[in-house]
């Protein structure tokens, strides 16, 4: 079968345009590209639905080191507690966690104050301990409820929640440090 000329060039073109149009989806996708209306209707269900100064800390279900689940209402210090969102793959997250490792090893909380939650499967628990060199326990969000329900989004991400289950401070600015006062203050609020 014989074809001509253009009608070869006009299928190579679409060919070239397909693979395109394939390889732009693949790296949106990889790099968190939104577009169209999904990403306002997603923008907006986050709106209602984000963390933040004064909201109670949320119950959702975590998985421990020992991949057994653990309700993250349990993780709460009745003298308050700092959650750190934290990743294996984030810079600042590794200052973030020496820092709340200094904390705990100077006494200015507890380490039983102090809890990190990762949006990774239980099995990577264990290197991002050994990773950051931190004794503070950390939780595995594997079905990723504090992206998808509250727009956790960004790392590393503080919250201080007060001993009553209450948000009392959220930060994601990695330079950004509470003084000692201004922590009791929080946890106490």
């Amino acid at each position: 079968m014989k074809y001509s000329n253009s009608v070869v060039k006009l299928l190579v073109a679409a060919l070239v345009i397909f693979i395109a149009a394939a390889g732009g989806m693949y790296l949106g996708g990889k790099l968190g590209i939104k577009s169209g209306n999904a990403s306002a209707q997603q923008e907006d269900v986050f709106t209602n639905l984000t963390l933040g100064p004064g909201v109670e800390f949320p119950e959702i279900e975590l998985i421990d080191s020992k991949y057994l689940p653990v309700m993250s209402k349990v993780l709460l210090n009745e003298n308050g507690t700092v959650v750190l969102f934290i990743d294996d793959d984030c810079p600042p997250c590794g200052e973030i966690a020496a820092d709340w490792q200094k904390r705990i090893d100077e006494g200015a909380i507890a380490s039983k104050q102090v809890v990190g939650i990762c949006f990774a499967n239980a099995a990577q628990i264990h290197s991002i301990h050994d990773k950051y060199q931190v004794d503070f326990p950390i939780y595995a969000d594997e079905r990723y409820v504090f992206l998808d329900y509250y727009g956790v989004d960004a790392f590393p991400l503080i919250l201080v929640v007060n001993g009553s289950g209450v948000i009392t401070y959220v930060e994601s600015d990695s330079n950004k440090k509470l003084g000692k006062e201004e922590l009791n203050r929080l946890l106490k609020s």
